[in-house]
């Protein structure tokens, strides 16, 4: 079994056995605030690890196989004194990380409170209209204890194995502590992980790291900017276009985002890369597309902008299990024309579509 790490940090996704986040309804318990000073007594960093001979992670893209040696579970939770809270997940096995998630859903903007009874209750980030329950966590003013069928008390992480922790899990992301908060040119085609981490791009991620797109565009003063995708979306008309909600607040440019609604084909559903709020997927402007493929290499286009080419899609594809953007479709931008319609790009170059029935695909970006 694993001794090394006992009481160090974790990062998070949910395993089976482990707390999940379940919807609470009108009948729960109401959010009643306990008093600042036991609001406060939370704010830190709480740890509860666990020594298992096999693990199950509740994600069908990833599978740990049983190990002679066993395996090290942690999970953090993160309570701010601003107010924000979010958890994480970490796996070692033989002193090594071999898993880390920090929950998407939970990380950031999401906001907490304490209600009368000790519940602790979690608003979810980035407008999301639903408020959660950590299941079964409950907090007394000293003791913080996650109750209910597998309950379990945590206790406050020490900096020492947050610090482990954390170079445990930067080591397994790529041995660099480079995300999207402080991306730079310098970054520009690296592979972008579900966490917010960069990778080197064009080679292989770690196990269990989920590739969402490459870092296409960064903005002049850094930590701002643009991700394509590495899939397609389904095709669309002009008409469905018209249902998108435009926004400026993402990478010094308006995107054309998805309705709240919206069911994606091929890819998850995004509000936050780790600690990093971005936009969900979106179309964005002619000019940014144009950006991108020059930032990966394109050599290809008409008198009207760059295009994608084999340069292009080496970076989409290499290590990250994407799609290539394909040469015989058309591509949507959110730039209007002057005759009501929208600039779109395909193989060759870029052209205008103004037939509102008229359908194409479309190679998604998130603004951060």
């Amino acid at each position: 079994m694993i001794k090394n790490y006992k009481w160090m940090l974790s990062a998070i996704l949910t395993i089976c056995g482990t707390l999940a986040l379940t919807s609470c309804s009108e009948n729960d318990d109401p959010i009643i605030a306990q008093s600042s000073s036991i609001t406060k007594g939370i704010v830190g960093e709480w740890i509860f690890e666990q020594e298992v001979d096999n693990i199950e992670l509740n994600n069908p893209d990833i599978t740990l196989e049983p190990s002679a040696n066993g395996y090290l579970k942690a999970v953090i939770y993160h309570f701010d004194a601003d107010g924000s809270c979010w958890k994480e997940i970490n796996v070692m096995n033989d002193n090594k990380m071999v898993y880390q998630f920090t929950d998407r859903y939970s990380t950031g903007e999401s906001t907490y409170t304490i209600n009368a009874a000790g519940k602790v209750i979690v608003k979810l980030a980035n407008n999301i209209e639903e408020s959660i329950n950590m299941e079964g966590l409950h907090f007394d003013g000293t003791k913080l204890t996650a109750e209910g069928a597998d309950a379990y008390p945590l206790v406050r992480a020490t900096s020492e194995q947050i610090k482990l922790y954390k170079e445990e899990a930067d080591a397994w992301h790529g041995g660099s502590e480079s995300t999207l908060s402080n991306a730079t040119a310098a970054d520009l085609g690296k592979i972008v992980d579900e966490t917010g981490h960069l990778h080197p791009a064009k080679k292989a991620l770690p196990k269990g790291c989920i590739a969402v797109g490459i870092l296409a565009k960064v903005t002049k003063e850094g930590g701002h900017g643009l991700i394509i995708a590495v899939w397609d979306e389904k095709f669309q008309n002009l008409e469905d276009l018209s249902h998108w909600k435009a926004t400026d607040k993402f990478a010094n440019t308006t995107l054309l985002v998805t309705p709240d609604n919206w069911k994606w084909y091929e890819m998850k559903r995004y509000t936050t890369l780790g600690k990093t709020p971005v936009s969900n997927w979106a179309l964005a402007q002619k000019s940014d597309y144009e950006e991108i493929f020059k930032n990966l290499g394109s050599t290809t286009g008409n008198y009207d902008g760059k295009v994608y080419d084999d340069n292009v899609n080496a970076y989409i594809t290499t290590g990250t299990g994407g799609r290539k953007i394909r040469t015989n479709r058309g591509f949507w931008s959110a730039t209007k024309a002057s005759d009501g319609g929208l600039w779109y790009f395909d193989w060759e170059g870029w052209y205008i579509c103004s037939e509102q029935d008229y359908s194409m695909c479309i190679r998604p970006v998130l603004g951060f």
